[in-house]
């Protein structure tokens, strides 16, 4: 039992019937100290040894959950928020107190979020950061600079997944680290070696995906080697379930193949490249810039001259641009979720997202 005087200095002896050196007994209890011990010796794991990971849109935090899945670490923390448009996305504070905070941030980068992309190189340690656009393996396409696209795809290239077998090798990412070269990165100037500028939307790519699972789990073994066996099991897992949605995406989009279509933002290229959907006209480029009068032109003389059987919109058209193209009464329209607003955040997310960009393109296209 402790004692504490607890009388005010200036109490007398006889006040309140008790000598003035009374002291009143106050116990404490013993189990609530020893909780209190153990919570500060024995805390979590997960919030002091497993890494703390940080991306910047929801598919690549689908990405990550399958490779973590069942080791016991904080979901990963996704910057941008549903309602926000990517392309003009500035940090507010707490958003760069995450980015300083992570042990490991995985980004899209070819100018997707420019302000994420810049905000992140002063923030965090520029080892700790992983563009995935930017790794050697990632199938990238250039932007189209024209309005209308005349397809004569070479899909012998595409249609199989031999390319994903290279994918399961982990050891061949070593020179994942070396991130010096990012420091350049500045708004769209994105380039690849032919100067050609680079299209952001490769997580649309399923074989993209196959191939960031394993870089993912690569740097993540990296940094916590305790879970390394757990994050390669898991990506060998999760790859076979990419490579199940690729096969099942191909059969939901072959009714819809020869349909006409046209992208109000041009961000389905990877989508449309790897399943040959036939994208014919887009009225604004990967980035949403602004419309210029004469590709506005050339979608009016084309949507004159053609039969349109569906119009995309995506969370980054313009209200005012998407009315001007979806009151059409005799058009289909949808309104694609590219970035898995409508899902939580778990081992499904990414499959789920890809899933029903293909239902909404066939089921537009067919009706």
């Amino acid at each position: 039992m402790l004692y504490y005087n607890i009388l005010p200095a200036n109490v007398k002896k006889g006040n309140f019937g008790m000598p003035s050196n009374y002291r009143l007994p106050v116990t404490i209890g013993l189990s609530a100290i020893a909780i209190m011990v153990q919570s500060v010796l024995f805390w979590p794991a997960h919030a002091q040894d497993s890494p703390r990971i940080v991306v910047d849109i929801r598919p690549l935090a689908g990405l990550v959950s399958q490779i973590t899945k069942d080791v016991d670490m904080p979901a990963p923390e996704v910057l941008v928020k549903a309602g926000v448009s990517v392309h003009d996305l500035h940090l507010r504070p707490s958003q760069a107190r995450s980015l300083q905070s992570a042990d490991i941030v995985f980004l899209v980068g070819a100018g997707l979020i420019t302000g994420i992309e810049r905000s992140a190189q002063t923030l965090s340690r520029t080892d700790n950061i992983v563009i995935l656009m930017d790794q050697p393996k990632t199938v990238r396409h250039g932007i189209k600079t024209s309005a209308v696209h005349h397809h004569h795809h070479d899909h012998d290239d595409h249609d199989g997944h031999e390319d994903h077998d290279d994918h399961n090798e982990h050891e061949a990412h070593d020179d994942h680290n070396d991130h010096k070269a990012h420091k350049d990165h500045d708004g769209h100037d994105e380039h690849d070696d032919s100067g050609e500028t680079i299209d952001p939307h490769g997580w649309l790519d399923p074989v993209n995906a196959h191939y960031w699972l394993a870089v993912i789990a690569d740097r993540l073994s990296k940094i916590d080697p305790a879970n390394a066996d757990a994050y390669r099991t898991n990506a060998n897992e999760a790859q076979q379930h990419i490579s199940q949605l690729h096969a099942d995406i191909a059969a939901l989009i072959e009714p819809a193949k020869g349909q006409i279509y046209l992208v109000v933002h041009d961000s389905l290229a990877y989508f449309d490249a790897r399943f040959d959907m036939g994208i014919s006209a887009v009225l604004t480029d990967a980035f949403s810039e602004q419309i210029t009068p004469g590709r506005l032109g050339d979608v009016i003389t084309f949507m004159s001259d053609n039969q349109i059987d569906c119009v995309v919109t995506d969370p980054e058209t313009a209200q005012a641009v998407e009315e001007l193209f979806t009151n059409k009464q005799d058009i289909a329209h949808v309104r694609l979720d590219l970035f898995g607003y409508d899902y939580p955040i778990d081992n499904e997310l990414y499959q789920k997202t890809l899933l029903s960009v293909a239902r909404n393109l066939a089921s537009c296209g067919a009706s």
